[in-house]
């Protein structure tokens, strides 16, 4: 298997992945914005605030570092003096009613029943798109991948 070059910074513009280029979030057409008479009028707040995150976005890596740190500071907050209350956040009611009807469930609930599904659903079409496009394509080098995924689920069957 063929060795991935480095990500590869490329000045404060951006960076280079796999010989191609690519900005951060740098485009300086939204940085400044002519006014009527044609001179530059400054950068917004706005837009001071959104640059740094709109980089830490484009970079895939970063939202496994932003579920890492969540994770940590979900298991100091359970595991602290704060438990009680860190559980109390969950149990909190959350819901609508129309006329007659009325939809109410915790936000353990909403997240657990509802984003859950959306997150599997993302996968499934990451796992589809890896098969179709991607380096599962070949089936030698989805034969490892494939194995893993089975004794994953044949294993706590077996226990």
């Amino acid at each position: 298997m063929a060795r991935r070059p480095p990500l590869a910074r490329v000045g404060r513009s951006g960076y280079r992945l796999r010989g191609e280029r690519h900005p951060l979030g740098q485009d300086q057409s939204k940085l400044a914005t002519p006014d009527a008479s044609g001179r530059v009028l400054p950068q917004s707040v706005i837009g001071r605030w959104m640059r740094p995150l709109l980089r830490f976005w484009e970079i895939e890596a970063n939202s496994g570092v932003l579920l890492l740190a969540c994770a940590a500071v979900a298991l100091i907050a359970a595991n602290s003096p704060v438990a009680e209350a860190f559980h109390a956040l969950w149990e909190i009611p959350i819901g609508f009613s129309l006329a007659s009807f009325e939809l109410r469930l915790s936000l353990h609930h909403w997240i657990h029943d509802g984003l859950m599904t959306i997150f599997f659903f993302v996968v499934g079409l990451e796992i589809k798109r890896e098969f179709v496009l991607g380096e599962l394509r070949d089936p030698r080098s989805a034969a490892l991948p494939l194995a893993a995924a089975l004794g994953g689920m044949l294993v706590p069957v077996a226990i």
